[in-house]
């Protein structure tokens, strides 16, 4: 334990990462008489809420009880039976979803981060590149070659997650982000998210 110890240590400096973020006005979200139902099965009836700049909310449940379906109405991927969900004007989403379906598995890790930016800036006023960002999540120069597709599924959420936060978010939707995330991944989200500045 204590041979890799240093080793651990330049890993998780590694991982280390401070972006930027854009900046959030006043709005971020104002749900009113949201309702879904699966046939004879309410998940949601008359749900009303507001999330504000620097909000973070914790969902609970047991397994089926609606989670991953309130983060899918949230988002506009799943239409509500009824009710508005209104996003303010200056809001950039980033959803961490348990699928990965975003990922093309015909496209090289790299060039799936591109796909989403060539850059992003940090707060320091520096600029990270994609490869950079990919160097520092653990895909070395042989493995940002690699095809998605040839991932395995740890490798896959932690790229999942990268192109994530490549989108620069200022509001960040997490469903079940510690799933198939190896420790390292894990230390870097959560330095990730003590410094992050949006609405989780």
């Amino acid at each position: 334990a204590e041979a890799l110890r240093p080793e651990s240590g330049q890993v998780e400096a590694r991982l280390e990462i401070q972006l930027a973020g854009q900046r959030l006005g006043r709005k971020v979200l104002q749900v009113q008489g949201l309702s879904k139902a699966f046939g004879e099965r309410s998940i949601l009836e008359k749900f009303d809420m507001v999330l504000e700049p620097q909000d973070r909310l914790g969902i609970i449940g047991p397994n089926g009880s609606g989670k991953t379906t309130l983060l899918e109405l949230l988002a506009g991927r799943l239409p509500p039976d009824r009710g508005e969900v209104d996003w303010g004007s200056t809001v950039k989403l980033g959803y961490f979803d348990q699928e990965n379906r975003e990922l093309d598995p015909q496209l090289k890790v790299i060039d799936s981060v591109r796909e989403v930016a060539e850059s992003i800036p940090l707060s320091t006023g520096e600029v990270i590149t994609a490869a950079q960002m990919c160097e520092r999540f653990l895909f070395s120069g042989r493995l940002q070659h690699t095809l998605v597709g040839k991932l395995s599924g740890g490798e896959r959420r932690r790229l999942h997650l990268l192109r994530v936060l490549m989108g620069n978010p200022n509001v960040l939707f997490l469903d079940e982000p510690s799933n198939d995330l190896d420790i390292p991944t894990l230390s870097c989200l959560e330095n990730y998210l003590d410094g992050f500045s949006g609405t989780l």
